[in-house]
C-alpha cells in the first residue's frame, strides 16, 4: 500500500509540473522565459513531492516504516520525472502540437 501511496504522489507533482511547463511552452516562445518556467515546474514539483508525501502518511495506517522507505526510494525516481516531464511540456510538446496544426 506505501508503494502505490507514493507512486500517486510522485504522479501528481509530475503533472502539476507538466501542467506549468507545457502552459510555458504555449504562451512563450523565447527560451528564456521557457528556461525560467521550466525551472519553477522543477522547483514546485521537488517541494510538493516532500509535502505530499508527508500528508499521505495517512494512509500507511500503522506501517511506517515501508512507507518511509517507499518514500526514499522514490525519490530519485521523482527528481528524475519531474525534471523530465518538465522539459517535454516546455520545449518538446510545443513542437508536437504545432506541427499537428499545421497538417
Amino acid at each position: 500500500m506505501s508503494n502505490a501511496v507514493i507512486w500517486v504522489v510522485i504522479l501528481v507533482c509530475m503533472a502539476i509540473s507538466l501542467a506549468i511547463s507545457s502552459w510555458a511552452g504555449r504562451k512563450f516562445a523565447g527560451n528564456w522565459p521557457r528556461l525560467g518556467l521550466f525551472l519553477i515546474a522543477c522547483i514546485v514539483g521537488a517541494f510538493l513531492y516532500p509535502v505530499l508525501g508527508g500528508l499521505s502518511i495517512g494512509f500507511a495506517e500503522g506501517h511506517l516504516s515501508q512507507h518511509y522507505h517507499a518514500f526514499r526510494d522514490g525519490k530519485l525516481i521523482a527528481v528524475v520525472g519531474i525534471i523530465s516531464i518538465s522539459f517535454f511540456g516546455a520545449w518538446v510538446l510545443p513542437v508536437i502540437t504545432a506541427s499537428r496544426k499545421a497538417s
